[in-house]
This record gives structure tokens, C-alpha cells and sequence, in this order.
């Protein structure tokens, strides 16, 4: 029996009628110049030509390892089922309408391998509309100098309040060292919807070691008016809640779960988030402030 290579990275890409965009997704990864790695694919009982594209590049390619759910298992469970079926030493999630420079999973791998201690590696990231169109590098913050950057070096705590006071979900699309990741299934997507990435990304960042890297960059795409959150677009009486209730109820939900660990350290972790909200409700006046001075425009979601 010929003895298959066992994969050092695993993508997981959970799908549900994803065919308007699924070949894109699939060239950018496919066609990445580190190769060793599997695909795992789960469609989520899609409706659309979905299975018939994932079959075809399939055909073609033995990294996909095809999954099909009998009935659809919900959003959240989809995404455990593909990281519960990584084998790969390192894990990451890609969507299936976003897209990768070709080099992404090169820079990412050999930032873990040069530091073995490292649990998550993340790249830069762009927003790009449903035609492709770059439309913004990265969000306009003030987290620009190198020492409010998520580093390996910082202590753990200190990555959590920069994420925090950042509030960068696509960092969740990052290379994740797949045991880590493993050991918290229970911690995925906890709280509100729109928090849930959030949360679980601070929860990660302050048990385990990451780093931003700024040699590759993935590139999400936004199918609805960036201007707006997405409830907008689902629902058009959706009322956009006020930048204090959105912080306050962040805040709380964060608290929550870091008074549930278990040790004295998570008292001094909740102080460190008090102290820090003040900072997050001042943070939009700071950036206007800021980009005033420096003669840009800037949108601030309320």
C-alpha cells in the first residue's frame, strides 16, 4: 500500500451555497506555493451548484478531502466539524469567497516553524467588494506602531487588550497550531453573533503566543455596503445600536467569560479590560481627531 504524505497544514472551509465565488476561493489556495497541505471541504447540504464544483476540482486534486452534510448542521457547527477533522500540524479556516497571496501559507508556516512556540499566525489583511476590488488595507486605526502590534514577545494579557481595543475578526483566518486550537473547542464562537469571533480571539490570545506577520495578506470579501453592518443589509429596519451600547455590551459579555476561568489571575485580567474600555469609547473620537490633523477621511461605525 503507497504511503500518503501526511499534511503539516489543514484548511478547513465550511460551505453553504458558496458556487458564486467557490472557484475563486479554491484557485487562491490551490495554487499557493506551499503545497503540503489537505482541504478539508464540508458542504453544508448547499442548494446550489456548490458539489458540483468541489467535485470537479476533487477530481483533480487529492488534498480536497470532500465531507458532505446529510441535513445542514448550522453555521457554528460546521465550522468545529472541519477543524475536528484536521490532521495537519497547524489549522486554518479559509471561507469560500475570500482569496490568499500566493505566499500566505509559505510566510505563515515558516513563522511558526522559526518560532516553535508560537499558537497562531496572522497576516495582513484587505477588504474587497463581491467584483474583487480592493477597496481598503487593512482598518483605519492607530495601531500602527510596531510596539501595538501582536507580538509572540508581549506578555499574553497585553495581546488580549490590544486585540481588544482593535477588534480585528479576521485575524480568526489565521494559522492556528492545531493542538492549541483543539484544546478550547469548547470556547468557539462564544457570546452575541456579532461578537463571537471577538471573543473567542481574545480568550486565544491570552492563553497562548501570536504574532502579525506583514509579508503576505488575505483578502475578505464583503458582500454587502461596508459602510453598514450586515443586519442592514438583511433586514432594513434594523436600527443601528449607539457606539456605547455596542461597547458596553462587548465589554460585559468579555467579563463574562473571563470570570469563569479558573484562577486568581483572571481578577487582574477584568481590571485590565475595565481600564481599557474607557479607551475603546474614546477610540472613534481619537481616530477622527487623528486623521483630521492628518487631512484623511474616515467613516466611523456608530
Amino acid at each position: 500500500m503507497e504511503n500518503k504524505k501526511i499534511p503539516i497544514v489543514s484548511i478547513g472551509m465550511p460551505v453553504f451555497n458558496g458556487g458564486k465565488f467557490l472557484r475563486v476561493a479554491l484557485d487562491s489556495l490551490l495554487n499557493q506555493t506551499y503545497s503540503n497541505f489537505e482541504l478539508v471541504f464540508s458542504d453544508n447540504g448547499s442548494t446550489d451548484d456548490t458539489k458540483a464544483i468541489i467535485q470537479d476540482y476533487a477530481s483533480r486534486d487529492e488534498r480536497i478531502k470532500l465531507k458532505f452534510q446529510k441535513n445542514n448542521i448550522g453555521s457554528t457547527n460546521n465550522f468545529k466539524f472541519v477543524l475536528n477533522e484536521a490532521i495537519g500540524e497547524y489549522f486554518m479556516w479559509a471561507a469560500h469567497d475570500d482569496k490568499w497571496d500566493s505566499n500566505y501559507l509559505d510566510e505563515l508556516v515558516k513563522t511558526h516553524e522559526k518560532h516553535s512556540d508560537l499558537s497562531l499566525v496572522f497576516g495582513k489583511y484587505s477588504m474587497m467588494n463581491e467584483e474583487g476590488k480592493v477597496f481598503q488595507n487593512g482598518r483605519n486605526n492607530l495601531f500602527k506602531h510596531k510596539r501595538l502590534n501582536i507580538d509572540y514577545r508581549n506578555p499574553l494579557m497585553l495581546n488580549a487588550i490590544i486585540y481588544y481595543l482593535d477588534r480585528n475578526p479576521f485575524k480568526i483566518y489565521g494559522l492556528f497550531r492545531t493542538i492549541d486550537l483543539k484544546s478550547i473547542p469548547q470556547k468557539l464562537f462564544l457570546g452575541s453573533p456579532q461578537n463571537a469571533e471577538n471573543l473567542f480571539l481574545i480568550h486565544f490570545l491570552s492563553n497562548y503566543k501570536a504574532f502579525e506577520s506583514f509579508n503576505t495578506t488575505f483578502y475578505y470579501r464583503v458582500p454587502y455596503n461596508p459602510k453598514y453592518p450586515k443586519q442592514i443589509a438583511e433586514d432594513p429596519n434594523y436600527k443601528i445600536p449607539s457606539h456605547f451600547k455596542i461597547e458596553k455590551h462587548f465589554l460585559l459579555e468579555t467579563i463574562n467569560f473571563l470570570y469563569k476561568k479558573n484562577n486568581v489571575v483572571k481578577y487582574l485580567h477584568i481590571l485590565l479590560m475595565l481600564i481599557s474600555f474607557p479607551i475603546a469609547l474614546l477610540k472613534p473620537f481619537i481616530m477622527k481627531f487623528y486623521y483630521g490633523l492628518k487631512g484623511r477621511e474616515i467613516n466611523i461605525l456608530p
